[in-house]
């Protein structure tokens, strides 16, 4: 189903007017987001149709696998049918790759502003994105489609430093002296010409549209609202459900835990536990950034906390994964359900089995986990009743 105010939101937000004559690249996430990519493509392109000079669809990858072929096909169609260009980015190959800044201010560790060509060579930039509680953004969408999903390693790596990881005030659902958010806006504060797509999941989603920053404020503003379930209680187990676009990797299943246990009031009981089921198809993950989680995950959790203690030292983007659900170790138990076994979660700690019952005996609980639902959609957070 099309996000509500789609349509009226194109129309109002001149883009087809501003994109006349002009080079446009338009932004869109990969298929780790649960949205109607293609749809959303098709009524963009529609909209841009008159008299554009020329349209490249970017993907915004991050260090993320390339696409599949499932994955990729109804993208190629909707571009093929509006005569654009589709692209999917690529993190850490040079070729495709603009050194923007070299150093964007960060003191003692210079942190280069690399971007992807497309998004450089573009008079008129499109970005779609999903807006939703984020780990260390606080809200996904925004600048990020651009600033992470079209950057270079050495840029991604900058912003997933243990520096912004330590800092307070990089946490889910808060924008407020957030220095991650901050800094992906200086990335994209020289670009110019950039809309926003901006997506709030719900039922049904909805759209905002306009320059990307007021369309960015505006969703976000909607999702502090549709997005957070309170509780009004604490429960000694829970059960988190994955929806299929995050269960095919435990990168981004994990995602459902350290939600959880990050917002200031979690609805767990310390020393509780955190189940989470998810296939997990790909097992850690196949990109890039998976591949270092993986192996980030292997030194253990202590040893993860000792380091993030400390704040010395440097870690590959995607490593920090593994540091935030050693973070989230400390104060509850984890299981995740139904996928095949993974080695490197012995070593962190996190507990597996094959299904529900089984769980519940590793647990030894004596009454079901408290479901929670799709906790990327509503994060769950404590809040004491009246």
């Amino acid at each position: 189903m099309m996000p509500e105010g789609l349509q009226d939101g194109l129309q109002r937000a001149g883009l087809a007017e501003a994109a006349r004559g002009a080079r446009v690249t338009v932004v869109v996430p990969d298929a780790t987001r649960p949205l109607d990519t293609p749809g959303i493509l098709e009524a963009v392109l529609a909209d841009l149709a008159p008299g554009v000079a020329r349209v490249t669809v970017l993907v915004g990858l991050g260090l993320h696998r390339p696409l599949t072929e499932p994955e990729r096909a109804p993208l190629a169609d909707v571009a093929a049918r509006h005569g654009a260009q589709l692209l999917e980015h690529q993190a850490m190959n040079p070729m495709a790759l603009v050194t923007v800044c070299t150093n964007l201010g960060r003191g003692d560790r210079p942190m280069p502003a690399v971007l992807h060509h497309a998004v450089l060579d573009a008079q008129v930039r499109v970005v779609v994105g999903l807006v939703e509680p984020h780990q260390y953004a606080g809200f996904s969408g925004g600048a990020k489609g651009i600033a992470v999903g079209c950057a270079g390693h050495a840029t991604i790596a900058g912003l997933h430093s243990l520096e912004l990881l330590r800092d307070p005030a990089t946490r889910i659902g808060n924008l407020d002296g957030n220095r991650f958010q901050a800094m992906l806006w200086r990335i994209v504060a020289g670009l110019g010409g950039t809309f926003g797509v901006q997506v709030v999941p719900g039922a049904p989603a909805r759209a905002f549209v306009g320059p990307l920053q007021a369309a960015y404020e505006a969703a976000v503003a909607a999702a502090r609202e549709a997005c957070f379930a309170p509780h009004p209680k604490r429960y000694s187990a829970v059960l988190a459900t994955v929806p299929p676009a995050k269960a095919q990797s435990f990168y981004q299943a994990s995602r459902a835990a350290t939600y959880i246990a990050e917002v200031p009031e979690p609805v767990v009981e310390d020393g509780g536990a955190i189940i989470v089921e998810a296939a997990c198809p790909e097992g850690m993950g196949q990109g890039e950034g998976e591949r270092a989680f993986a192996e980030a995950c292997l030194l253990g959790r202590d040893a993860l906390l000792q380091t993030l203690a400390s704040g010395q030292g440097r870690i590959e983007p995607g490593a920090q994964r593994a540091y935030v659900l050693a973070r989230a170790l400390a104060r509850f138990r984890l299981v995740l359900v139904g996928a095949q076994p993974l080695p490197e979660l012995a070593a962190l700690g996190v507990l597996q089995a094959p299904d529900m019952a089984a769980a519940a005996a590793l647990l030894g609980l004596d009454a079901p986990p408290e479901p929670l639902g799709d906790v990327f959609r509503r994060v769950p957070r404590y809040e004491s009743p009246p």
